[in-house]
């Protein structure tokens, strides 16, 4: 833009003197014209005057021409130049942009062979992650294997160290505070209860440490502690409690229901306590129905061997986890039912103190 517009004065300045030029030339003809009039009129005032005026013109106009002629000259010398200035910077601008362009076709090339090669090192890249992913997949799936064989093993060898493990109560807390695991035993005070165990060390130890818990933290009574030498007796704990007798009318049937359903309620608080504590085979059932020898607030607790799982085979130890399971839930069912009724007969007994009143003789 400005190599432009300063070309563009250059022209603008010779023009200007090339008409001057034109100018000067007009005059030194305007005084040859002159000095020829001067000749036809050889005397007289005017003749002088003409003279005069005609070398002055002409004078002037050849001063003019060799002036401008020679400006003018310059200002083309000078446009020339200016040309040719621009020429040879065109032609190294050129030159350069070829030099340019070859330089970045070279690099191009060197750039699409570095491209090759990092497309192909992107390929061993990606496969080498491939393979690593490969890897960890399967060291992940091993830890996972890994991680249930132990636990599997360390479940196994819990097991084992509880079959080796005598059976012992333990109390938590304190009597009469709540959150203590002797709570649900607490809520029947004056239970009497009868131990059997077989002539076995370890069941020997059970018992005694039953009969601690009870009689100190319970306030149970332990009426009979013996040896039992019946062979039918069951691995584990067998709890007995009232099965009730047979009862006429109305509000006898009531009342025996009501001590089977409290002597039922102990027997299951008993249980529970032993389950809790990891105690398994713990069974509850009822007195002899012919021959009973228990009454409503006693319970009788029976101590076999310590059954043992660890050598039982696999099926037969889902089994029996499956049905104490079950016998926990049906329990605890039973208990918020057993609860549920209590509530309604004690509104039912605040409501009708006495239901079934002697008829009239």
């Amino acid at each position: 833009m400005i190599a432009s517009d300063l070309r563009g004065d250059i022209e603008e300045i010779r023009s200007k003197y090339f008409r001057l030029l034109l100018v000067c030339t007009i005059i030194v003809a305007v005084g040859v014209v002159v000095e020829e009039i001067e000749h036809l009129a050889s005397t007289g005032k005017w003749h002088e005057m003409l003279k005069r005026l005609g070398w002055l013109l002409v004078i002037i106009g050849v001063l003019g021409e060799g002036i401008f002629e020679a400006a003018t000259t310059s200002a083309d010398s000078v446009l020339q130049d200016f040309n040719n200035t621009l020429l040879a910077i065109a032609t190294d601008q050129a030159g350069r942009a070829s030099k340019s362009a070859k330089t970045a076709h070279d690099e191009a090339k060197g750039a699409g062979i570095e491209a090759d090669k990092a497309k192909t090192d992107s390929g061993i890249a990606f496969r080498k992650s491939d393979e690593a992913n490969t890897a960890a997949s399967n060291a992940e799936g091993m830890a996972v294997k890994a991680k249930a064989q132990l636990e599997a093993d360390e479940a196994k060898q819990r097991e084992l160290e509880r079959d080796l493990r005598p059976r012992i109560v333990a109390a938590t807390g304190f009597p009469g505070v709540p959150g203590a695991n002797t709570a649900p035993l607490e809520k029947f005070p004056g239970t009497e209860l009868k131990i059997e165990y077989i002539p076995d060390f370890e069941a020997r130890r059970a018992a005694n440490s039953i009969a601690a818990i009870v009689e100190q933290f319970a306030k149970w009574k332990v009426t009979e502690f013996a040896v039992t030498l019946d062979p039918n007796v069951s691995d584990g704990v067998t709890i007995k409690r009232y099965s009730g007798k047979l009862a006429h009318g109305p509000q006898e049937v009531a009342n025996e229901s009501m001590l089977v359903e409290d002597a039922d309620a102990r027997a299951n608080a008993l249980a529970k306590f032993l389950t809790d504590q990891d105690w398994f085979n713990v069974d509850v059932g009822m007195d002899d129905w012919i021959k009973p020898t228990l009454s409503p607030t006693q319970i009788l607790i029976i101590v076999g061997y310590k059954p043992s799982r660890h050598f039982l085979p696999e099926w037969q130890r889902k089994i029996e986890a499956a049905s104490e399971e079950q016998e926990k839930r049906s329990r605890e069912h039973m208990d918020k039912m057993r609860e549920e009724d209590r509530q309604r007969r004690e509104n039912l007994r605040k409501q009708f103190p006495n239901p079934f009143p002697t008829p009239p003789k």
